[in-house]
This record gives C-alpha cells, sequence and structure tokens, in this order.
C-alpha cells in the first residue's frame, strides 16, 4: 500500500426527491507504486453502482518482473481494471465504462499488481466514477 496519496473529489451531481439523494461522484488519486500490490485509497461506498474508470501512468512502471501490471476492483467487486500485461509506458491509457448492474457489495478499492515480485518505481492517475443512492425521508 502506498503512502497517504491525496485523493480528489471531482464533483458530486445529486438529483433529490422525498428526501432521498441519487449522487453521482467522481474521485481521483495518482497512485505511487510500491511493494507486491499497491491498493487505491479510494473507497466505493457498500451499495455503490460502479460506472467508469480511468488510468493514465503518470511514472514509468517499473517492476523486477517485465515491467507490466494489472488492475482489478477488490473486496466489493472482482471485476478486472485492466488485464495482466498492460504496458508500463508513461501516458498509457486504460479506460473502462462498466455494465449497468456493477453494485459493489462492500467498501471497494482498486489493486494494482505487478506480473511477479515487487514494484520498485511508478505512479499512475486513477479516476473513477460510481453513483450511490440514500432512502427516502421518513413519514
Amino acid at each position: 500500500m502506498s503512502g497517504s496519496p491525496a485523493i480528489r473529489d471531482g464533483g458530486v451531481q445529486q438529483l433529490s426527491f422525498g428526501g432521498a439523494q441519487l449522487r453521482r461522484q467522481t474521485v481521483s488519486e495518482v497512485l505511487t507504486l510500491t511493494g507486491a500490490t499497491t491498493d487505491t485509497s479510494i473507497a466505493i461506498p457498500s451499495g455503490a453502482r460502479l460506472l467508469a474508470v480511468a488510468l493514465n501512468v503518470d511514472t514509468t512502471v517499473v517492476n523486477s518482473g517485465d515491467n507490466t501490471w494489472a488492475a482489478a476492483f477488490i473486496t466489493g467487486s472482482s471485476t478486472t481494471v485492466a488485464s495482466a500485461g498492460t504496458a508500463a509506458a508513461q501516458n498509457t491509457k486504460v479506460t473502462l465504462v462498466l455494465a449497468d448492474d456493477e453494485v459493489v457489495s462492500a467498501t471497494t478499492e482498486i489493486r494494482f499488481t505487478p506480473p511477479s515480485g515487487t514494484f520498485s518505481a511508478g505512479a499512475i492517475e486513477v479516476v473513477v466514477w460510481y453513483e450511490t443512492l440514500s432512502d427516502l425521508s421518513d413519514a
């Protein structure tokens, strides 16, 4: 896990009626890759519907394997974000739009993994879009 990256809240769109709120949110961070795996600090809440993910390699990824990497949601979802063998070069981009029914069952992060060994360098910008829905107000 990397040391305290800055999570940016890219904004919230909100629709309300009867006390219930549908919120579409964008969050991002630049994640420094270290160790055998590195998890985002972005915590997508349980019950949220995942919409999309965008990744950009800001600093070339280096590991004790072939310098490629993979990424997947963990805990509340196991959906692959970037398949094994994703290029390590600066400005490599990955975008993923998820199916409408991808609702997370627990607080969810994204885990980055090298093909073998450990990360020794690299930084990836991560942007996640998701929706949450709150309950109606009491009668």
